[in-house]
């Protein structure tokens, strides 16, 4: 069957934007050798009032190529987006992929301006970070694109999904638990790094969970690109070309259990994790300032990791303009996000994989509950005690023998609320590193008026001291425990605002 169309006229207006009135009278058709034309003029029934046809000034046409290969699986989006290629990759859990696109200018227009934007499709999997990202300046500096030319857009791929993990994998080693002491450890050097004794397999029994440790995720995006160029781009036409990615993420390493224990100062804290190697290579794990932690495959340890209190009061109450209709159990999400966003740059924990090449981040940013964030938190009350006008928090102080030493305890209060007034107790005893405390030191140390402190009330952002002064008659290693009295002003605060610091003295024979 062969369509005839009547005689085609061509409108231009007063823009230069050409119009074809197509209009179709009817059709000729051979069946068996015989020839007829069916007119469809005048027929009931059928409208043939014909088609109108825009014609529009000239676009450039844009090919792109990338540095990944094509994909087996197509991407199938609900918005009904046609993409022209798709490409794939597997990474591992924290891994960062770049993307290299070439835009190549097939038309002959010039190509003078690009858009680029991307859609993550509908995944079950919660997301931290930019999945995917790009300095479209890079690729616009090399515009306008002429005829031939290619200019290069660079897209990093970075895939961080939750590392924590349900399951306890590391049974065997012993249960510190979370410290809610506000008093130090004597013994700084405890080890607190210990090796698993048998190693769990990484291969899970069948009918495995999405949590376990050996489950594979897909993660798919659209990348489209929006570009003009030419006559077309003054009429304000444009072209689109989308790119359909899918990443494949195999699992790195997990935390399965995180806890935190009291350092030597009350503004530092040790983070406790145990970390499970879930690949089949060995790998290493390191943080910020500390040693890398060798895990072979399948093989569960414990890190360490001495960190700084967060001041996490100076958060913003409502982040971003969508905390103004936000439910208050999502603002208190957006907050945990964001001190675990900050904990997370802070700890800087990374693995590598040396037989591959290939390296990562660990991200503790949806490990963290609620109990760790609060012992990783600087209390609203800061308590500073100073020896001799010098704060000691550290490093052991130093006085003569004879001598009358000053103590002063200070009260920072960074509360919203009045707090006070406390009573302090200060305790002195010796530490013989064997487990041994002695309290009995009547005959060394003598304090200069009461060892009872008292601290006023203190109102919000307010400031409060207290002054002693003690005197050592033996040379030795002292140390100086401060207790609040337990009172009903004390009882309303959680113990966690008490957190005092102890004060190691080291008295030293006079100067003759």
């Amino acid at each position: 069957m062969e369509l005839s169309c009547a005689e085609i006229p061509v409108y231009r207006d007063h823009t230069g934007t050409c119009s074809l009135a197509l209009r179709q009278p009817g059709y000729h058709t051979t069946v068996f050798g015989v020839f007829s034309d069916c007119l469809l003029d005048n027929l009931p029934g059928i409208k043939n009032n014909g088609s109108t046809v825009e014609v529009i000034p000239a676009l450039p046409r844009l090919q792109i190529s990338t540095s990944l290969p094509r994909s087996a699986h197509s991407l199938q989006p609900a918005s009904g987006d046609e993409i022209s290629t798709h490409v794939s990759v597997q990474l591992y859990n924290g891994e960062t992929q770049q993307l290299v696109i070439k835009l190549e200018n097939i038309g002959v227009e010039p190509l003078e301006k690009l858009e680029v934007t991307s859609k993550v499709l509908t995944s079950k999997e919660k997301l931290y970070g930019d999945f995917l990202s790009w300095k479209l300046e890079e690729a616009l500096a090399q515009f306008p694109l002429q005829p031939g030319q290619v200019a290069t857009l660079t897209v990093n791929i970075q895939v961080k999904l939750d590392f924590s993990c349900q399951e306890n994998l590391l049974q065997d080693l012993s249960d510190d638990g979370i410290s809610v002491s506000g008093f130090p450890l004597c013994s700084p050097f405890r080890q607190v790094v210990r090796p698993r004794v048998e190693s769990k397999g990484a291969n899970p029994p069948e009918g495995s969970k999405p949590g376990d440790p050996s489950h594979t995720k897909a993660l798919e995006a659209i990348l489209n690109f929006k570009y003009s160029g030419g006559p077309g781009h003054v009429e304000g036409y444009y072209r689109e070309l989308s790119l359909g990615l899918r990443v494949e993420v195999e699992p790195s390493v997990f935390f399965t259990r995180v806890s935190t224990l009291p350092a030597t100062s009350t503004r530092q804290c040790h983070l406790l994790l145990d970390v499970f190697n879930s690949t089949e290579h060995e790998l290493s794990l390191s943080a910020r300032g500390n040693e890398e932690l060798i895990l072979h495959a399948g093989e569960c340890q414990r890190m360490a990791i001495q960190v700084d209190k967060f001041n996490f009061e100076s958060f913003p109450e409502s982040p971003g303009e969508k905390g103004q209709f936000a439910t208050p159990k999502q603002l208190e999400e957006q907050r945990q996000e964001a001190r675990g966003l900050e904990i997370n740059s802070k700890l800087g924990i990374r693995w590598r994989i040396p037989s591959l090449k290939r390296t990562g981040e660990a991200s503790v940013e949806g490990v963290l509950n609620q109990l760790a964030l609060e012992h990783l938190q600087l209390a609203p009350l800061q308590w500073d005690v100073l020896v001799d006008g010098q704060p000691c928090d550290c490093e052991a102080a130093a006085c003569q023998v004879g001598d009358p030493m000053r103590l002063e305890v200070r009260l920072t209060n960074r509360s919203p609320r009045s707090v006070g007034p406390f009573a302090l107790t200060v305790v002195p005893f010796q530490d013989h590193q064997n487990g041994v405390h002695n309290y009995n030191l009547h005959s060394a140390v003598s304090f200069v008026g009461s060892s009872t402190f008292y601290l006023d009330a203190v109102q919000p952002a307010g400031q409060s001291a207290c002054l002693g002064a003690l005197l050592f008659l033996y040379t030795g290693d002292f140390f100086l425990h401060v207790r609040v009295h337990e009172d009903s002003t004390s009882k309303e605060l959680p113990p966690s605002w008490f957190c005092l610091p102890s004060v190691h003295v080291r008295a030293l024979e006079g100067q003759a």
